[in-house]
C-alpha cells in the first residue's frame, strides 16, 4: 500500500521538490544584491550637479587603428606614471603596456613565464622617481628600467592590493586574508632591493577574521603617506615615522549611503569563505597640494578634496553608463590642464579613457 502510494503521489513530490529548488536561489538572489545592483540604485538619487565640471574626452583606446595592429587590453591589473609615460600592467598579456601622455601605444615589454622579466600573475605597479619600475608577480617584486629592461627581483610573501615607492622605500598595502587572531599592520616596508622594514598603521577590518576591508589605495602627499581605504569614506595621512597625523571622513553623501552596506553587513555576492564588500573609493591621486579620488560607481566620477574629506572640485564624464570595475587611475599635468587616465571594464569592453579635467 504504501509503495503505490509513493508510486502514486511521486509526481506531485517531483513537481515540489522541483519547484522549492528553483525558488530558493530565487529567494536567496532577493536577500542578496550585487555590486552593480546596489549602485544602480542608489545613483538614481545621486544625479549629476550644476556646478560640477565635465571631463571631455581626448581619446579612448583601443580605437579602430589600435585594434587593426593588435593592440588592446586583456586583463589590466594597475597603471603608474614613470617620466613621460604611463605604463599600465595586463595580467591577461603578461605583458607590461607603455601609453604616452595622450594615450597613444607606445611599445610593450615582458611575456607569459615565470623567469626574470617574465610574467605569471602579474599585479600592482609602481615607479620611482629615478625612473624604476617595480611590478608585482605572484610571490615577487621584479624591478625594470623604464626602457623594460629587467634589473633585479625579490620575494614579497604578500597578496599586495596597493604599492607606492618613496625615495627608496616600497609602501605596500597587503590582503592577508584569514590569520586567525593575529594583528596585522595597514602598511608594510622594503627597501629597493627587498629587505623588510618596520611595518606601521592600524586596520580597519570590520569583516569579523577577514582583513579585505582594508584594502587601500596609496598616494604620497608632500613626502607623506596618503591612504584611501576602498570600503570606506576614509582617508589618513602618514608621516615619515609611520605615525598617523591625520584621519578624515571624505564628505561625499553616496560613499556614506555605500558605507552603510559594509557596516551592516551586507556583504555583495556571499559564497562560502569569501566576503565581498560594497566598493565606494577606486583610486587616489594627488598633484603637488590637491587630492583627486575616483569613485567606484558605473559612471566615471572624480572629486577634489582637501585634507579634511571636503570636496572642492568635483568632475564626471558620462561616455560611460556600465562601469563594473577599476584597474587604474592616474592623474597628469599638462601645462594649466589636468589629464585623467581611467582604465574600466564593463560586459562590453575594456578601455582607457584619457580625460581632459578643467575647472573652469
Amino acid at each position: 500500500m504504501c509503495f503505490r502510494k509513493l508510486i502514486l503521489y511521486s509526481p506531485v513530490f517531483l513537481l515540489v521538490l522541483l519547484t522549492s529548488m528553483t525558488l530558493f536561489p530565487l529567494s536567496t538572489q532577493k536577500k542578496y544584491q550585487t555590486d552593480t545592483d546596489i549602485k544602480q540604485l542608489i545613483l538614481k538619487n545621486h544625479p549629476i550637479q550644476p556646478g560640477w565640471h565635465r571631463m571631455e574626452v581626448r581619446r579612448l583606446f583601443p580605437d579602430e587603428e589600435d585594434v587593426k595592429a593588435s593592440h588592446y587590453l586583456s586583463n589590466p591589473a594597475d597603471a603608474c606614471r614613470v617620466g613621460d609615460y604611463l605604463y599600465v600592467v595586463d595580467y591577461g598579456l603578461g605583458q607590461i603596456i607603455k601609453f604616452d601622455k595622450y594615450g597613444l601605444f607606445s611599445g610593450s615589454f615582458g611575456r607569459r613565464g615565470q623567469g626574470p622579466g617574465e610574467f605569471s600573475r602579474a599585479g600592482q605597479i609602481a615607479g620611482s622617481e629615478s625612473g624604476e619600475i617595480f611590478v608585482v608577480d605572484s610571490a615577487r617584486i621584479q624591478c625594470f628600467s623604464s626602457d623594460g629592461i629587467f634589473l633585479r627581483n625579490f620575494k614579497v610573501y604578500l597578496m599586495v592590493n596597493d604599492m607606492v615607492i618613496k625615495k627608496k622605500e616600497l609602501l605596500v598595502n597587503a590582503l592577508y586574508g584569514f590569520y586567525g587572531n593575529e594583528k596585522k599592520p595597514l602598511i608594510v616596508r622594503y627597501d629597493d632591493v627587498g629587505n623588510a622594514l618596520e611595518p606601521f598603521g592600524e586596520r580597519i577590518d570590520q569583516a569579523s577574521h577577514y582583513s579585505v576591508d582594508s584594502r587601500a589605495y596609496l598616494n604620497l602627499y608632500k613626502e607623506q603617506l596618503l591612504v584611501a581605504f576602498r570600503h570606506y569614506p576614509v582617508i589618513r595621512l602618514y608621516d615619515e615615522k609611520g605615525t598617523l597625523f591625520r584621519e578624515s571622513r571624505i564628505r561625499i553623501p553616496i560613499l556614506a549611503r555605500l558605507e552603510r552596506y559594509n557596516y551592516d553587513k551586507k556583504f555583495t555576492n556571499p559564497v562560502p569563505g569569501v566576503i565581498n564588500l560594497t566598493r565606494a573609493i577606486a583610486g587616489i591621486q594627488t598633484i603637488q597640494d590637491r587630492i583627486f579620488i575616483l569613485l567606484h560607481l558605473p559612471r566615471i566620477e572624480i572629486h577634489e578634496v582637501d585634507l579634511s574629506g571636503k570636496v572642492i572640485n568635483s568632475f564626471y564624464s558620462n561616455h560611460i553608463s556600465e562601469v563594473n570595475d577599476y584597474h587604474g587611475f592616474i592623474i597628469w599635468p599638462n601645462g594649466r590642464e589636468l589629464i585623467a587616465y581611467v582604465i574600466s571594464s564593463s560586459p562590453s569592453e575594456i578601455i582607457l579613457s584619457v580625460l581632459s579635467m578643467n575647472p573652469n
